[in-house]
């Protein structure tokens, strides 16, 4: 018992030194038994992170991504302005023109047509048009990243959660890692990603 006492302020002296934000300890077993203690920075608690895919396909030589609003006009031509097929995995970003990271569920419907708004395309999916708008920067190679996601999570410059649709190499990075990058007035912050949108509170 003596010894876990002396482990355990060791830990926390330790902790103080390095400036985490906080410390948390864990025990397996009870004194006389074996005895497992962790510590942690705590930021994954402290600033909570979810991601999730973003659908997405290239056509003509431009990505298009899903927006998440639909069109409901009902008078529509019912023919398709070209077809696509998934040769990408969720996250990931096709390389090709008419290749997705996602498949329909009929695929007599894998297609899309041109949207009604400039710069958009529609895709039918489960019984909606969904738009896609096309992704494009003159003044960024957006090729050179793998991956696309939506990242939502607490942070540290946000009161509520903070939402980014975002292009990037890294499919670990955080709502906060994504804040400080945009955010942060220190060079040693940015990071290479690309922020297609965001909503934040």
């Amino acid at each position: 018992m003596k010894k876990l006492c002396s482990l355990l302020f060791s830990l926390v002296i330790i902790a103080a030194m390095t400036g985490c934000d906080a410390i948390s300890i864990g025990m397996i077993g009870g004194s006389d038994g074996p005895t497992n203690v962790i510590v942690s920075s705590g930021k994954e608690s402290k600033y909570r992170s979810e991601k999730e895919p973003v659908k997405v396909v290239k056509v003509g030589g431009f990505l298009y991504y899903e927006t998440g609003e639909d069109n409901d006009i009902s008078g529509r031509c019912g023919t398709l302005d070209g077809h696509f097929a998934k040769a990408a995995e969720k996250y990931e970003i096709p390389q090709n023109d008419n290749e997705s990271n996602f498949e329909l569920n009929d695929t007599n419907c894998s297609g899309y047509q041109i949207g009604m708004a400039e710069d958009t395309i529609e895709i039918p999916i489960e019984n909606d048009w969904e738009i896609f708008k096309k992704l494009y920067d003159p003044e960024k190679d957006l090729s050179q990243y793998k991956f696309i996601m939506k990242v939502e999570g607490k942070t540290e410059y946000s009161f509520g959660d903070a939402e980014y649709i975002v292009l990037t190499n890294d499919l670990d990075i955080t709502a906060n890692d994504i804040a400080k990058s945009y955010l942060s007035s220190q060079s040693a912050d940015v990071l290479d990603v690309y922020i297609v949108s965001m909503d934040t509170d």
